[in-house]
């Protein structure tokens, strides 16, 4: 086993200043911070963990904040202008999902804090559309930008993320700031360039991709055995027990990097457990041995039968409306058995329909059969454009839903849309931007005294104040811990007076093993950043192995997702 090496990276950064922040220093700040930030009828005070981040973002000229949900990033957002000397023009930037509630807390927040004159909002999706492409440069040329939710910048090939850098690397004058309740999923890789866009050569990580690739591979969850790096140089940055404890401390230390470092919720938190049984084991059973849907149309890879695997363990599959012509459906399904075989050969390191293509674009000789499929496919794709439309087999699930619903109030979080519109026939569903379609209201404004709703994972789970309810129920859940914290603190946060229950229901193996991956990421989030996780604290009564040798519940193969 190899070791992280040294290198001029890990000299820069041992000799960046090391600070703590005292219990009695935070409320000070606090207190000094509140009366020169509030307006005079203002009755509002900042928390001490705010009034540190914005003081650090001041002194550093930026910061990263991975302030846990519940911590009181709306207010930081708005006030971050004012830290700023030179700010005039501030962009704050969200998810989409968020608009409506930021510019709504803004209006009341206007009351109690002097805010800057004018904050310019933009959404991340908006950033990456083809009329915002001259905005940064020419168009606003902000001097702050803040980015709320930050982890919506991780992945650094999307275009709002390039955009960003861009602007950044050509105005090394204008500060970042990002702040997000969960700034890693699984990898050092997904904020590295955020703690250089912040605070630049002041950032605890690495500022080269090759380095970060090294402390990721002693830090990271899920790199294989025979990868994993030791500490090595590591421990000239601390005297942790491991690299994460390491790297950590060197984190949370740093001038301009604030994390929440309080411990959980005083307000229990229990999650369990139901296993759904399917009556569609037929169906379940060709999904596993021949990688087919009912109707017959192959899978490319593990990716593609994980989705329908969590389709139909709630009753449906998509299929293609029109169906598609036969010429065209035979060369998917060549191309889609080329791409079953490499993929389950296991050689290097190929586990996705796009990781094949990628490769034999770069080695055309090495899968010349697959070449000459994919070529094939690729020439007749453009032919066809379906409209997808769900079929339902069953309403089993459905009926236990709505049962559920029934009993008391409760939220019904599912990541599957085509199961939320059915449930929507008989509850409120509050999907794109948590708003009712039918009705026109928000799921703030929807209180548990109503009865249950039905409310979409992707456009609720991140800045929504749930604390009013207290009962949930996951069907069709997120696979990852970054998301499964997003979700848990709707409800699961300061202001919940009540036990917060989580009843976690698996349609399928899928779920089961998506469950437990997440728990791992969010121990590496907790133990990596120091915020503690709402997935490794709760009190959990869940399955963690199956028995049932029922196609539903195996697989029959090792899928990546």
């Amino acid at each position: 086993m190899g070791e992280v090496s040294d290198s001029k990276e890990i000299s820069r950064i041992q000799a960046i200043p090391r600070r703590k922040w005292t219990e009695e220093e935070a409320k000070e700040l606090a207190e000094a911070l509140t009366r020169a930030l509030k307006t005079p009828q203002g009755t509002m005070k900042l928390r001490p963990l705010q009034a540190v981040a914005l003081y650090e973002m001041g002194t550093n000229g930026g910061a990263l904040l991975p302030i846990r949900v519940g911590g009181g990033k709306t207010l930081i957002s708005l006030l971050a202008g004012r830290m700023f000397e030179h700010c005039r023009r501030p962009l704050l930037v969200i998810p989409a999902a968020l608009r409506d509630k930021t510019l709504r807390e803004e209006k009341t927040l206007r009351r109690h804090w002097v805010l800057p004159a004018y904050i310019k909002t933009v959404s991340y999706a908006a950033l990456s559309r083809e009329r915002f492409a001259t905005f940064l440069d020419t168009d606003y040329r902000p001097d702050v930008i803040i980015a709320d939710e930050c982890h919506k910048l991780s992945n650094q090939k999307s275009g709002c993320t390039r955009r960003i850098h861009r602007y950044l690397k050509a105005n090394p004058g204008v500060a970042f700031v990002g702040m997000s309740g969960t700034i890693t999923k699984a990898s050092l890789k997904d904020f590295a360039h955020l703690a250089f866009w912040a605070l630049r050569n002041r950032s605890p990580l690495p500022n080269n991709w090759y380095e970060t690739l090294q402390w990721s591979l002693a830090v990271d969850v899920g790199v294989k055995k025979d990868r994993r790096l030791a500490v090595g140089a590591l421990s000239k940055l601390g005297d942790g027990r491991n690299a994460r404890e390491i790297v950590r401390d060197r984190l949370i230390e740093t001038p301009g990097f604030v994390a929440s470092s309080d411990g959980p919720l005083d307000v229990p938190l229990h999650i369990t457990s139901r296993l759904v049984d399917s009556p569609l084991q037929k169906e379940f059973s060709d999904l596993r041995s021949k990688w087919e849907t009912p109707e017959g149309i192959e899978c490319t890879d593990g990716i593609e039968v994980w989705r329908h695997a969590r389709e139909l363990g709630v009753g449906c599959y998509y299929r293609w409306n029109p169906p598609p012509p036969e010429a065209w459906k035979a060369a998917r399904s060549v191309w889609a058995r080329a791409c079953r075989e490499t993929i389950q050969n296991g050689r290097r390191n190929i586990d996705t329909e796009l990781q094949l293509k990628l490769h034999i674009r770069d080695n055309p000789t090495h899968y010349p059969e697959a070449k000459e499929a994919l070529e094939e496919w690729e020439a007749i794709q453009p032919s066809y454009d379906p409209t997808v439309e769900a079929v339902w087999l069953t309403d089993e699930i459905e009926k236990q839903v709505l049962e559920w619903a029934r009993v008391s109030p409760g939220l019904v979080w599912t990541g599957i849309r085509f199961f939320a519109e059915r449930l929507s026939n008989r509850l409120p569903y509050y999907g794109s931007q948590g708003i009712d379609s039918k009705t026109g209201r928000v799921i703030e404004d929807h209180p548990p005294n109503k009865g249950s709703a039905v409310v979409s994972i992707a456009a609720n789970s991140t800045g929504r104040n749930l604390q009013a309810w207290n009962r949930n129920l996951v069907v069709g859940m997120p696979t990852n811990g970054k998301a499964w914290e997003q979700l848990l603190g709707r409800t699961h946060r300061d202001g919940q007076r009540n036990p917060v229950s989580v009843e976690v229901w698996f349609t399928c193996r899928e779920d089961l093993d998506g469950f437990w991956k997440a728990v791992d990421q969010a121990r590496y989030i907790e133990q990596v950043t120091g915020q503690c996780q709402k997935l490794t604290y709760a009190t959990k009564n869940v399955h963690k192995e199956i028995e049932k040798e029922l196609p539903q519940w195996v697989t029959g193969m090792t899928l990546t997702v």
